[in-house]
Order: C-alpha cells, then structure tokens, then sequence
C-alpha cells in the first residue's frame, strides 16, 4: 500500500498564496485543509499497521453481527474487521473534517468523557479531597510500586504522561523541579489537557509539557463509522516500552524526526459509533493497537494532531524538519532523545525508555493519602509484572483456555488483558477495562 500517493501536502501551495498576498480567509481555509491532510495521514498511518491482520476485539455480544465479529466469554476466535484501504474509501475519509461542520452538527457530534472511562472506574470508591496536588518523585515512585511497575534503574530517566491534568499556573511547560503544582482535570478529545513529564533518576528532578494523551476530535471523526474506528483509539493507561525513531518516516514533508515509537503489542479500545470512548457503549471495542508514539502535536492546543499518540505541544521548521520547536523541542533535550546540538543521536547509543501512563487523579490521590487509598490501591494493568501478575494469569488462563499464545510469564501484556477484559464480562457484566484490583 503505498499511502504516499494520496498525501495532499499543501506546504508549497501555501508558500505561493503567501508571496501574493493572501486573504485572512483563505489563510485560515488554507490552514485548515493542511492540518485535515495531516489528520488523516495519522489515521491512514495505523490503518496501514494493522492491515491485513486479524485483530482481536472484545465488545458488547449484543453488536454481533456477520460484519463485526465480537469476543466470545467461551473464546477468542474473533477478529476486529478493519475495512480494505479503497481509493474510494481514502477519499471518503478526506472528505470527512469535524471543523468544517455547522455548528449545530458540531454540538449534536460533541464528545464527552464519561465517568465510568476505563482509566477512571476502578478509582470510584476512593473520594478526592481537592484536585490541587503536588508532584514529586515520590508520587510518582508510589504509583509506579502500587501498579506493580518495574522501573529500570539502568535508564537514566523515566517518561511518564498524567491523563487528565494540568500545570496550576497554566503554562504550557515547566522547568526542573524537585516539585510542581498541578490540577487534576476531565481529559477532552477537544484541547490538549493532560501532561507529559520527564523524571530524571539520578536527582528527582522533573519537567513538564502540556499535551495529550487522548486523539483528537477530528480523528475520531474521521475514524468513526467509515473505516469502523479503525485508525483511531485510546491508549489505556499502563507500562509501555519505546525507542527512539522517525515518526511518520515515509512521510518527507510530514516527518518527526528522533520522535519516540512504541514497542510491543498491547490492547485500545476503540469507538465505532460516535466521539466518545466508553466501554459499556454497544459501538465500542477493545482491539489490538498499533502506531501510538510519542510525537509533537502542532502549534495548537486545540486542533492538535494525534490520532492515539501521546502528543506534546509542538513542531519542527525547516524543509529538512530538523529543527523542533516548541515544548516538544524541549521535551526532546530533557529525555535525552536528541544530542546538545539537537541533532540525531548514534543509531548504536539511541537508549530505549520506559513510559508510565496514569491519570492526573490518581497522582493526586497519590499525593493526598488517605486510609482508603493507602490500604486499597493496588492495582494490575498493561504493563505490571511480577509474582501477583503470574497468579492472576494463571487464574485466568485456566478459565479462558480458548487464547492461544497465552503464557504464564508474570508480565502483564495483551493476552492478559483481552483475558481480564473476559473476566470483567462475568463479574461486571461489561468489558470495563484492563485494570485489575489486586
């Protein structure tokens, strides 16, 4: 599939239309198509990943049907039906801009974050005295211990995004500190309000950046219904591995260079039917992932580029796009990614990294204690190893036998999550989320 041939890049039609004095608005009309054609590389991006594949899904049994096969109790012989990339369908999905809809549309289509989210259900029982915290390196140490996280001590330093969470003065990034002052806050797929951060080990010093770690609207809109939520979906909170490369590589005009690329194979959960992800929803799944880096997002908070990525306020200037600017800019020098210059590093010293993905509720839970908290946080996710992983695999994998390739290994990946996933099915009478109460 050569994605290539369908990438509308409008850099140098801009640049003409610029040289002969354009108008406010056919700049912003000009804008607008540029920043849809980069959307929708994103999405053609993991569309292209999983092509080909049968991806397994586990959703509502009601939503089964010829053309969506849905994860049994009894089984896994399912697959997630990821619609053949037509030139018809490329062109529909082109077509298809969340920005240029009416107003009313916008509002009826209007996405929601629902409280019973997968990242949020299981934290129900534990009250919130303020959203206010303070963040440090022993807050995160304690949420790292709680989920059961190995962190590598031999990595200089430790990537972590805080879903749902902002800086308390409301900058769009902040310097080394042994602490800062955040606020927990509703995750939105309409403006990036979550935060990324870098711990360095070695001191407990942390920086921050304003960024997202939800997709934007306007590629869950073009995901939804045409390439059946395919190309678009949520990261669920957990442990992840990544390294460091090009992100969007065969894209010249497009590419971020030393970004960092995810490893591994692990579940998201998609939404079918409308904007907003939610597990008890008929029209949504969870599905095998691919394509969910870490990358800049552009030069808006709110029509910012990610279509599941982990995105940070940012972008690159050049024609080469060497040169990265913005928050991103500063985030790549703080984790290492790049030389003093901000130049590539050595493909042999390129270090790979360990990326902690919770939410801004649980670090203020974290911080404030609390009875209730200390005695019953503890949690297995994506991502967790350990003693306590291998029993749960091993209680699992004897009750849902139908999942091949399942291992008892004592690390908490895919398999054991589409098998929790079945668990929660029976107890909870939903796929609520990978998440397990240990």
């Amino acid at each position: 599939m050569r994605r290539r041939d369908f990438n509308h890049t409008l850099a140098g039609a801009g640049a003409a239309a610029l040289a002969i004095g354009l108008a406010p608005r056919a700049f912003a009309q000009q804008e607008d198509e540029d920043y849809n054609s980069a959307i929708l590389d994103s999405v053609l991006g993991e569309l292209e990943e999983i092509a080909g594949q049968r991806i397994d899904a586990v959703g509502r049994s009601e939503i089964a049907s010829p053309d969506r096969s849905t994860l049994r109790i009894n089984g896994t012989d399912a697959g997630f039906p990821v619609p053949p990339m037509t030139a018809e369908l490329r062109a529909e999905l082109e077509a298809r801009n969340y920005w240029t809809l009416p107003d009313a549309e916008k509002e009826r289509l209007r996405p929601t974050w629902p409280a019973r989210a997968p990242d949020y259900h299981h934290l129900a029982g534990f009250p919130l005295s303020s959203t206010q915290f303070q963040l440090s390196a022993g807050v995160l140490n304690t949420l790292a211990a709680r989920n059961h996280f190995l962190i590598d001590d031999r990595r200089p330093v430790l990537i972590f995004g805080l879903r749902g969470c902002k800086l308390a003065n409301g900058a769009k990034s902040a310097p080394w500190s042994l602490t800062h002052d955040l606020q927990a806050i509703d995750p939105t797929h309409l403006a990036t309000r979550c935060v990324i951060g870098v711990l360095r080990k070695s001191n407990g010093m942390i920086a921050l950046f304003q960024a997202s770690t939800v997709p934007a609207v306007a590629a869950v809109y073009k995901s939804m219904g045409l390439a059946n939520g395919a190309g678009t979906s949520v990261l669920p909170t957990g442990f992840y591995a990544y390294r460091i490369g090009d992100h969007r590589a065969a894209y010249p005009t497009r590419i971020q260079r030393s970004a960092l690329l995810i490893h591994g194979q692990y579940c998201v959960l998609r939404t079918t039917d409308d904007l907003t992800y939610d597990a008890f929803s008929e029209g949504d799944a969870w599905t095998r992932g691919g394509f969910h880096n870490i990358h800049a997002g552009g030069a808006s908070t709110e029509r910012y580029n990610s279509n599941g990525c982990q995105v940070i306020e940012g972008g690159y200037t050049g024609s080469a796009r060497r040169i990265a600017s913005g928050p991103w800019s500063e985030f790549r020098a703080a984790a290492g990614l790049v030389d003093a210059d901000g130049g590539p590093l050595p493909a042999e010293t390129r270090p790979s990294y360990q990326y902690m993905l919770l939410t801004g509720r649980e670090a203020a839970l974290a911080y404030q204690g609390g009875a209730a908290f200390n005695n019953a946080y503890w949690r297995l996710r994506p991502g967790s190893s350990g003693e306590d992983v291998r029993d749960l695999q091993q209680r699992l994998f004897r009750d849902y036998t139908g999942i091949a390739g399942a291992r008892v290994d004592g690390d908490f990946g895919m398999l054991t999550a589409f098998a929790l996933l079945l668990h929660k099915k029976e107890t909870e009478r939903e796929f609520t989320s990978p998440i397990y109460l240990a």
